[in-house]
């Protein structure tokens, strides 16, 4: 079976995944619109793009936007906060998001709160 999650021995040492996003990934609670955590051999290829992109920083992917190219990641360069990184962004523009999160928690509380107006702009649409 692939995991769906980063492993140990692809991690960076030292970090760890928290528990809630270990528990999203083991329900496949994947999508929830505009946001996808990152899973399987997609997380894998993002997480390899970052590194390669963006090689001053140490990023663990989290999550993907649909309608952006931002990509929600654990900086380990800054004690394991959360910041939205725009890929595909000129190194050293990519964080033009200043926004950033202490915990995951955090930042899924957010997340949740753009599916819920995410689902809002559709809802006015019919």
């Amino acid at each position: 079976m692939q995991h769906r999650l980063l492993t140990s021995d692809e991690l960076p040492q030292g970090f760890s995944y928290p528990g809630q996003l270990k528990r999203l990934a083991e329900i496949e609670a994947l999508e929830f619109q505009p946001w996808t955590i990152l899973a399987g051999e997609r997380l894998r290829e993002k997480y390899q793009g970052l590194k390669n992109r963006y090689p001053h920083r140490s990023l663990v992917p989290i999550a993907a936007r649909q309608d952006y190219d931002d990509v929600a990641c654990f900086d380990l360069n800054a004690d394991n906060i959360i910041c939205i990184i725009h890929d595909y962004a000129s190194a050293g523009w990519e964080q033009h998001n200043k926004k950033t999160y202490s915990t995951f928690h955090q930042w899924l509380r957010d997340a949740f709160e753009d599916f819920l107006l995410w689902g809002d702009e559709e809802a006015d649409e019919y």
